[in-house]
């Protein structure tokens, strides 16, 4: 556990196969420390969510503004920016090292190419400026409107992870043992994480996410009078016909059987 931003929090490192390579493990959770401020300010923070999402590189170790570049703090970022252009004379050097610096993380996070075209309008705008605020408000705007995009990549990175996980689990809805940590892993993602962002994305839990789409399938098959209770119950993953009962009465107001009926009447 570390101490950051007053807060306490807990970082999670990958996995190592040996004492010998236990300092990645370490390193790696001291980095996602460091970013738990993107995870909506999550007490313990997974290695495996910040990379999924292409938060981290390869290696853990970050000068100041990618730290804070990627950590979405732009006032820090401009008060840290105006800090190291006091001198005249080390002002453009400094914007060029900045722009240069966010436009690598811009393009690591996925922002395409075409998005990054006022990358170099605003270079030879410092270039050119007669003053210095002039330059870096070209540059404040630059950096808003890369992290807007970032934003926008990462929701559509996490619109496509939570795609997978539906589709996931329509195709293994028959296996009772089908539960948050089979789909969270076969997405490349944390228990804990996964579930927040998949409440997020589908405004509801998972675990009723699963139910709704059980009982949903369930009343389907029962329209196919061919079928047997203790068979649309297999299929839907409730290999105790009792318990499915109980569930799709909760759902329903009817059991199956009284639900098949009144289709029949019906």
């Amino acid at each position: 556990r570390a101490s950051y931003d007053i807060e306490v929090v807990a970082g999670i490192g990958p996995v190592v196969e040996g004492l010998e390579n236990l300092y990645q493990s370490g390193e790696g959770a001291l980095a996602s420390v460091k970013y738990q401020n993107m995870l909506l300010d999550s007490e313990v923070v997974h290695y495996r969510d910040l990379e999924k999402l292409g938060v981290l590189s390869q290696t853990p170790v970050y000068d100041h503004v990618r730290t804070l570049f990627r950590m979405r703090k732009q006032s820090e970022l401009m008060q840290f920016m105006r800090a190291h252009c006091v001198e005249p004379h080390k002002t453009t050097a400094f914007l060029f090292d900045y722009i240069t610096i966010i436009t690598d993380e811009a393009i690591r996070a996925g922002v395409e190419d075409r998005q990054l075209e006022d990358c170099a309008t605003v270079m030879m705008r410092i270039f050119r400026a007669d003053d210095k605020e002039s330059a870096m408000a070209a540059v404040e705007a630059l950096t808003e409107q890369l992290l807007k995009q970032i934003l926008a990549r990462q929701a559509t990175n996490t619109n496509q992870l939570m795609s997978m996980a539906k589709e996931y689990i329509l195709e293994h809805i028959d296996n009772d043992q089908l539960n948050l940590e089979q789909v969270s892993q076969y997405v490349g993602l944390s228990r804990i994480y996964f579930c927040k962002r998949f409440h997020q994305s589908e405004g509801i839990s998972f675990s009723n996410y699963l139910k709704n789409i059980r009982i949903e399938r369930a009343k389907q098959l029962l329209e196919k009078k061919r079928m047997k209770i203790f068979e649309v119950g297999n299929a839907v993953g409730f290999s105790n016909p009792k318990y499915f009962s109980f569930v799709f009465k909760q759902a329903t107001g009817l059991t199956p059987l009284e639900y098949q009926k009144q289709l029949e009447e019906e």
